[in-house]
């Protein structure tokens, strides 16, 4: 079935034309296809938080989407490119622990191996190694827009990929730690904890640097201003808010910033299948591939 829908996710910024170069060649082999923007502001060399993105704008999009997500500090070396099947959409990405948040969070991804061999037909034959997303990541994605290539013409698949760093919340003695995944572009402070269910009427708090604020499903308008306060928000995760204000500013947090949620029921834990999250035995740390970092080819700059 051809795939008419393809979003970009990248560490270019905007400043310079290098995602629009991604999409000219994308148009060029499959015009007509809608190339989708969810962001090219990640931070450089973080592909963690890509995949953090991805796994939140993944359900949002419909069935036959090819996300290409370019977040890649190791390129032009030998780290491998990765295809994640989730559903009926295909999430297209380095090995470098950029898609170990979405995995965890659908353990039934299904993940293969890029066989560059195998598609150096549909490549070009003369190929940067500082561009892989135009001259690699690219032509395959317009290559499924196009309906000429299939998921599994691009490779067997492997249980044998970089887990990445990005943190999960831990529950110990009753209390779920978590920390701050980012703070956006108001200031509000978005954790790495789920929605979390109360363990009786009122009693989920939240508590950042000492201070403790109640969890309530309500709207910004709704905290005292110029005080912060703690929310679900859109994506279903804990957030720190100020109603017209900055609570990264106010509370001098952000990422990586620890919070600990009280009052929550915590469910029995579940057996964990081999290979940790996602249950993908022989998965490999982040820092598998070396790097003073613990990232694939931290020596090498993170040039498109």
């Amino acid at each position: 079935m051809p795939r008419s829908i393809v979003t970009l996710t990248t560490d270019f910024g905007t400043a310079q034309p290098y995602a629009a170069m991604m999409k000219g060649v994308i148009l060029t082999r499959a015009p007509g296809t809608e190339v989708i923007d969810l962001t090219h502001e990640i931070p450089a060399f973080q592909p963690e938080l890509a995949g953090f993105w991805l796994q939140h704008c993944q359900p949002w999009f419909p069935s036959g989407t090819v996300h290409l997500a370019v977040v890649d500090p190791g390129v032009g070396t030998d780290r491998r490119l990765l295809a994640a099947e989730v559903g009926d959409q295909v999430v297209i990405a380095p090995d470098n622990g950029l898609l170990g948040a979405l995995i965890a969070r659908y353990p039934r991804t299904r993940v293969r191996e890029v066989a560059l061999d195998a598609l150096a037909g549909l490549l070009p034959a003369r190929r940067s190694q500082t561009f892989h997303g135009r001259d690699i990541f690219a032509p395959i994605a317009g290559e499924m827009a196009a309906g000429r290539l299939s998921v599994i013409g691009l490779g067997d698949t492997t249980e044998d990929h970089v887990r990445g760093a990005f943190a999960l919340p831990e529950v110990r003695e009753g209390v779920i730690h978590g920390q701050v995944v980012l703070a956006d572009r108001w200031g509000n402070l978005l954790t790495n904890v789920e929605a979390p269910r109360p363990a009786a009427e009122g009693s989920l708090k939240l508590r950042l640097a000492g201070q403790e604020f109640p969890i309530t499903r309500t709207r910004y308008a709704d905290l005292p201003a110029g005080q912060p306060g703690a929310l679900i928000n859109a994506l279903g995760l804990v957030e720190i808010a100020v109603h017209r204000g900055s609570a990264a500013e106010l509370l001098d947090a952000g990422t990586g910033t620890t919070v600990d949620i009280l009052g929550a029921e915590i469910p029995a834990p579940r057996p964990m299948r081999p290979g940790g999250p996602g249950g993908r035995p022989g998965g490999r740390p982040a820092n598998a591939t070396g790097g003073p970092s613990g990232r694939p080819g931290a020596a090498s700059q993170g040039r498109p």
